[in-house]
């Protein structure tokens, strides 16, 4: 994964532009409205990984349960820090 300071602005997701902002956030590690992802700028490695993900799965799909966000982000979490792509 990139460093803090050349972490993408935008992802393409789906075909749409998804704006992505890294911000000390309260009690969450990241939120997501359409068309932003906000990230906790405290987070790194497999943390900061897993946040993004789990917030790419509730843009390209918001109709999805929290639970079935979690279950997924966990587990393509886990294969991309396997594969090495996370950083600590």
């Amino acid at each position: 994964m990139r460093n803090k300071r050349t972490f993408p602005k935008r992802l393409k997701l789906c075909g749409r532009s998804v704006r992505v902002s890294r911000m000390r956030l309260r009690r969450v590690y990241g939120d997501q409205e359409p068309g932003l992802i906000r990230l906790d700028s405290r987070l790194t490695g497999r943390k900061l990984l897993a946040a993004l993900l789990h917030e790419c799965i509730h843009e390209i799909d918001p109709d999805l349960s929290e639970r079935r966000v979690e279950k997924l982000d966990a587990n393509l979490s886990r294969a991309l820090s396997q594969a090495g792509y996370h950083r600590d």
